[in-house]
């Protein structure tokens, strides 16, 4: 237990303590709606779209070098990073406010799904309008990272059967590539994620202040990692194993390498991510990357001129 408490004080201590445990509490209460602003001739970046759940909205933490924000990092001022994290949702949740996250590139014939709704709050995002509104920007990259959530056992309220998971994956694929869709962007490449691994031992831990933690398990988790690459595979489309790699790097480490055995160098609560882990996920994007879409690699940084002062008179 004080192994767990280190690792969550290395990380944020209590604002990353408060920040998990919102992810399975009280959902993020969404502003009122508000009028979009066209962007109509406003000069815009492509975009690389991460969406995903909590571990993806704590992409952008800076205090845990978010796998969002160290790509936001390498291309800035080449291409805009758009954090669309929802935590708490798994990935028929999600289905249900896509047609928000992903920009329309057409004009559709019918009005999209309604809004998923959770305990009567209202509108999941903010306003029910695209969240990319009237923009000229290319996705020119989408990550899909969902599974955590959808993994879990029921009864727990995320738990989501492994077939729903694996056709809501093929879904999100399918409104990039079919040209039927409102949202056919046959220029957007797309890159799956697959949950990480889970830590049982860090997990039993948590479930003491977290409840909801009595349902998450190492060997779910493996299947539906495990489904997300047959998905991919089935759509010819890249994949990052995050599962099997924090495992290997466990692996690797010698015996008794911490009180978790060594997942602790990677997750948070025996689910979430630590920096270490937001920086593997990130290294192997980037891999892909590479060995995918080379063209798509950064020019060197193109960081703003420092400028000096002007010479005393």
């Amino acid at each position: 237990m004080k192994s767990l408490h280190l690792a969550l004080a290395g990380i944020g201590g209590c604002a990353l303590g408060w920040t998990i445990a919102s992810l399975y509490g009280a959902l993020w209460a969404p502003p009122a709606a508000v009028a979009v602003p066209s962007t109509a001739g406003v000069p815009t970046f492509d975009v690389i779209l991460a969406f995903g759940d909590s571990i993806t909205q704590l992409g952008s933490d800076p205090q845990l070098g978010g796998y969002v924000a160290r790509l936001a990092d390498l291309y800035q001022r080449q291409m805009d990073v758009v954090n669309r994290g929802l935590s708490g949702y798994n990935s028929s949740l999600a289905r249900s406010v896509v047609d928000q996250v992903f920009p329309v590139t057409q004009p559709m014939a019918a009005a999209g799904p309604a809004l998923a709704k959770r305990g009567g709050s209202g509108s999941i995002l903010p306003n029910r309008q695209s969240s990319l509104p009237g923009t000229a920007a290319t996705v020119q990259l989408c990550i899909l990272f969902f599974g955590a959530n959808d993994a879990v056992d029921p009864p727990a309220p995320m738990h989501n059967p492994i077939d729903a998971y694996a056709d809501n994956l093929r879904h999100f694929i399918g409104l990039l590539r079919e040209p039927t869709s409102r949202h056919y962007s046959p220029k957007t490449r797309i890159l799956i994620v697959t949950p990480p691994a889970v830590s049982d031992q860090m997990a039993r831990e948590t479930a003491k202040t977290m409840s909801v933690f009595r349902q998450v398990n190492s060997a779910s988790t493996k299947r539906y990692a495990e489904r997300a690459i047959a998905v991919a595979r089935e759509a010819g489309v890249p994949y990052v194993d995050l599962n099997s790699a924090i495992e290997d790097k466990v692996k690797q480490l010698a015996a008794g390498a911490g009180a978790y055995g060594g997942y602790e160098r990677y997750l948070a609560d025996g689910l979430h991510l630590t920096a270490g882990g937001y920086e593997l996920v990130y290294d192997l994007i980037v891999a892909q990357i590479k060995a995918h879409w080379p063209e798509m690699l950064p020019s060197p940084p193109s960081r703003a001129t420092v400028l000096k002062p002007p010479a005393a008179k």
